[in-house]
């Protein structure tokens, strides 16, 4: 089969050599040339407060190529739950551009060209942020050449989201315009963790958590590891353990970051917990013979209190995972070949299933 799908590629490739044609863009025009900045690194949830962020998305065939971008705050570390996004905004060049996947929008025209909307039915409407406006600028080629689309959107948090997660990601999708009569013929980067994290908190912070110390990590097995916050650290301080990469199968691929929860399995949001509560906790999920990263951030959960920056990291590898292999015990016959043993047959236990 695969060298039968490599011959048809070499047989297109050959046809539109010959023909004098250009091949078929089997990459993806569209890319996230710059994933969504937000005006400031700590949003207090006042209603009040205007803040902007910012994506630009890039396509070799020009910028009236990018049909669409789209910011979702918490997006990729959601997963399916939908009840854990905090906003979704989205730039088009039309109505149809944004409305293509369905949903209840609110639209208004954006400053420079298109339209903008905020969706109000879900991944949290405007539970948590009122929507203000739209700008939109391009740079380099129209068409035949790259060229970037860069939107910003500009909001407030409501109340709803203080604390509620206190860390926060905005995530990034954008879209070109259909070249063909079928879904397929649309170009599309999926969903991107923004790497850009940043907090919401009450009220603006007037001081900051003491940073950790690098936590403890011991005890590999072939699937797990224990981490433990640093015993020097605060006794009444709240922590939160961040892993990276973030697990064997994360929910989302483009997901960057993974946090231990508290019965220390992995997901998208932090768990704050005193670092007696923490204790030392098994990380569970992991890959064999695999490095991971720890680090953590501390919290007060007071008023006018940052988190801190995230403290220095702490590593460990997982076991290389193996079997043994009885060939003297009564079970399945194996022959030459398999186990790369003489021609006489011999047999496997169930030690080794």
């Amino acid at each position: 089969m695969g060298s039968r799908r490599l011959q048809i590629l070499v047989d297109i490739a050959v046809l539109f050599l010959t023909t004098g044609s250009a091949l078929p863009a089997f990459a993806s025009k569209v890319s996230i040339s710059s994933l969504p900045v937000l005006s400031s690194s700590v949003l207090a949830a006042d209603e009040t407060t205007p803040y902007t962020v910012t994506l630009t998305a890039s396509s070799v065939a020009g910028y009236n190529d990018i049909t669409s971008v789209r910011i979702l705050f918490n997006m990729t570390e959601s997963g399916p739950d939908t009840n854990n996004g905090r906003g979704y905004m989205a730039w088009g060049a039309t109505d149809a551009d944004i409305t293509n996947y369905g949903g209840s929008w609110v639209f208004a025209d954006a400053t420079g060209g298109g339209r903008w909307a905020y969706r109000t039915d879900t991944w949290g409407g405007t539970t948590y942020i009122t929507p203000l406006g739209c700008s939109v600028s391009a740079a380099g080629a129209a068409t035949g050449a790259a060229g970037t689309r860069t939107a910003t959107l500009t909001f407030t948090v409501k109340p709803a989201w203080a604390n509620n997660p206190l860390l926060n990601t905005a995530d990034a999708w954008a879209m070109t315009a259909n070249d063909g009569p079928n879904e397929s013929d649309y170009c599309m980067v999926g969903w991107k963790d923004g790497d850009n994290e940043f907090v919401v908190v009450p009220v603006p912070c007037t001081q900051t958590a003491a940073t950790p110390g690098a936590p403890v990590v011991s005890s590999p097995t072939a699937d797990t590891l224990d981490v433990a916050v640093n015993p020097t650290d605060s006794d009444t301080d709240l922590f939160a353990i961040r892993i990276s990469p973030p697990g064997d199968e994360p929910t989302n691929v483009n997901m960057t970051r993974g946090f231990v929860q508290a019965d220390g399995s992995l997901g998208g949001f932090p768990v704050w917990q005193t670092k007696g509560a923490w204790a030392t906790t098994t990380v569970t999920g992991l890959t064999s013979s695999k490095t991971y990263t720890f680090t953590v951030c501390a919290f007060s959960n007071t008023p006018e209190m940052c988190p801190s920056p995230w403290g220095p990291q702490a590593s460990g590898t997982t076991a290389l995972r193996s079997h043994a292999i009885d060939c003297a015990a009564t079970g399945t016959v194996i022959h030459k070949g398999v186990h790369g043993m003489d021609a006489q047959a011999k047999t496997v236990s169930a030690a080794s299933a």
